[in-house]
């Protein structure tokens, strides 16, 4: 497993701090980090 930098964990945190804050307005990008996931998941 990959390790993460304190920097690339508080840029992601940010991300989706900002994506859930308006989830109207930024539902394509959820959407596309649901599918993601999934993939990921499954993989």
């Amino acid at each position: 497993m990959s390790k993460f930098s304190s920097q690339e964990i508080e840029n992601q945190y940010n991300l989706i701090k900002t994506l859930l804050s308006d989830p109207e307005k930024h539902n394509n990008e959820i959407d596309a980090i649901k599918k993601i996931l999934l993939i990921c998941h499954y993989n």
